[in-house]
């Protein structure tokens, strides 16, 4: 599993080589079969765990789990560069990758609607969100109190678009394209 206890970024890279290695390989070959076979294995774990995660995440529910540089923060960014693989992925007709994307889309398009539960349309473009408390490891489960964690660490863009020098702001439009294409979601 290349998605477990790995960099959501990382994940999301490897993920996407495995996906794209078989669908490269010639039909009915021995690297297709076992290319074919990771990537399943992969997306069947994930999917296996969108309870666990929803029970976990509550109201802000929609973010593959992952190790980061920064305890108790979410880089939202990579979970733009996951959803990109899944896109990939639900494109070539998985059906996993594609039920991933729907359950992620509370989390990927929702960071923009919520800003009348205090959490700032901005920051769903943000470099870092708290996600969770350091010291205990909570899991913060409401847009509130994820949006005022955010801002107590000064790590909200506040009324720009990005509080570092990035592209966030592409990414997560690209994510919500992918989602609108593949799930004929309006809110995306």
């Amino acid at each position: 599993l290349v998605v477990q206890g790995n960099q959501v970024r990382g994940a999301a890279w490897a993920l996407r080589q495995i996906d794209e290695a078989a669908w490269a390989s010639p039909d009915g070959s021995v690297e297709q079969a076992y290319f074919s076979k990771v990537s399943e294995a992969n997306w069947s774990w994930i999917v296996e765990q969108i309870p666990a995660w929803t029970a976990e995440q509550g109201e802000a529910h929609g973010w593959l789990p992952g190790e980061y540089g920064t305890e108790g923060a979410l880089p939202p960014w990579q979970q733009d560069y996951f959803a990109s693989t899944a896109i990939a992925a639900a494109r070539h007709g998985n059906e996993d990758a594609l039920t991933y994307l729907e359950w992620a889309s509370n989390f990927l398009v929702g960071r923009f609607q919520h800003a009348a539960d205090g959490f700032a349309e901005h920051d769903g473009a943000a470099y870092l969100l708290a996600i969770s408390d350091p010291a205990t490891g909570r899991v913060f489960n409401t847009w509130a109190e994820i949006g005022a964690t955010t801002a107590a660490y000064d790590w909200s863009n506040g009324d720009g678009w990005s509080h570092t020098d990035g592209d966030y702001a592409q990414l997560a439009l690209a994510t919500l394209a992918g989602i609108a294409e593949l799930t004929g979601s309006q809110a995306a």
